[in-house]
């Protein structure tokens, strides 16, 4: 009866022990995750506060960082015209398998790790490719490794060849007038043959 009350005494403290020790291994685990999930953040942070400085120093003033953070979603591609007119990113966060949009040099820093692609810094699509416009135009950044060349104040049309403002009122009245014009032929002559038919049906 000793023998067995023993038996079952040790057997509990055994069990007991495999617990501890299992939360012991589960504890350890998740504390060694939170350490390097830290440690990716400081790793990141840093580099953050690298490529700023790096700005900071080419363009002779502070910069200021507006970001957009996409690494928990479900993507499989990514193009620069997803980024249309958004000119101004300096933080991109992307799922691990994406690399940054656009060409070489669009970012002033990329990286990536197991659980995120990082792009620094979106950079003028009008100087990383050295566009160069019509006369009488200019280049604008108009998003994610995109350029658009605008006509000057005081020149419109193809090319920017047209000097001066353009003529609203005689586009408008050019259109209106030709319009009108053809509604009311179509609802004289259409008119009249709607009734011929209605009258054969009679």
């Amino acid at each position: 009866m000793i023998k067995e009350t023993l038996g079952s005494e040790v057997g509990e403290h055994g069990h007991h022990l495999g617990q501890v020790r299992r939360r012991k291994r589960l504890d350890q685990s998740l504390y060694e995750q939170s350490e390097k999930s830290k440690k990716r953040k400081k790793i990141r942070a840093a580099a953050i506060e690298k490529a700023r400085k790096e700005k900071e120093a080419a363009e002779g003033g502070p910069a200021y960082q507006a970001g957009i953070s996409l690494e928990g979603n479900d993507m499989k591609n990514l193009q620069s015209a997803d980024f249309h007119k958004n000119t101004e990113i300096e933080y991109l966060s992307l799922p691990p398998l994406i690399s940054c949009p656009g060409s070489n040099g669009t970012w002033l820093n990329e990286s990536s790790d197991v659980n995120s692609t990082t792009c620094l810094f979106e950079q003028n699509a009008c100087k990383v490719h050295n566009v160069t416009c019509p006369t009488n135009s200019h280049c604008v950044h108009s998003g994610v490794d995109m350029a658009e060349c605008l006509c000057n104040n005081g020149f419109h049309g193809y090319k920017c060849l047209e000097q001066g403002v353009f003529p609203v009122t005689s586009f408008l009245i050019g259109i209106t007038v030709p319009t009108i014009l053809i509604c009311i032929f179509l609802y004289v002559t259409q008119r009249r043959h709607v009734i011929q038919q209605g009258n054969k049906k009679k």
